[in-house]
């Protein structure tokens, strides 16, 4: 019984907040986004470098290393995504932005169609991180039960 008023209990909190939790994360001044992106190389960096050498080591071919390896390339291609979004949000003037004061309101109103198709594409980014962040938990059950 214990568990199941847990459940509840989780459920009625992530379902009722007591306030908005917006998910948009915004930078303070241009040296916010400069640290930002500069993590999103780095993140990319360790992820193709990561990947390249669990390609070339055949000790690590199992499971586990094969799960952590693709999670490595959807990383990097999620920091990529992330970082060209970023970009073309920044380039991008403010005028083509139309709408109220809260971001989650705006509307792409005046870019070119590829721009726009290419920043929509981008806020979707979290279709590359969520699996990568599921193979990576993945990989690491596989090792933690290959070597008790």
């Amino acid at each position: 019984m214990p568990r199941a008023l847990v459940v509840v209990a989780a459920w009625i909190l992530t379902v009722l907040p007591a306030r908005e939790a917006l998910a948009i994360q915004s930078h303070g001044g241009a040296e916010g986004l400069y640290v930002h992106q500069i993590g999103h190389l780095l993140f990319l960096g360790m992820a193709v470098v990561l990947a390249l050498r669990l390609r070339g080591n055949p000790e690590l071919s199992s499971r586990g290393w094969r799960c952590i390896k693709a999670s490595c390339l959807l990383f990097a291609l999620w920091n990529a995504m992330a970082f060209v979004g970023h970009c073309l949000e920044e380039v991008m003037p403010v005028g083509v932005f139309v709408g109220g004061t809260n971001p989650w309101s705006w509307v792409l109103a005046d870019a070119p169609q590829w721009k726009a198709l290419l920043f929509y594409t981008c806020k979707l980014d979290h279709l590359l991180a969520v699996p990568a962040m599921f193979l990576f938990l993945q990989g690491l059950r596989a090792l933690d039960k290959e070597n008790p």
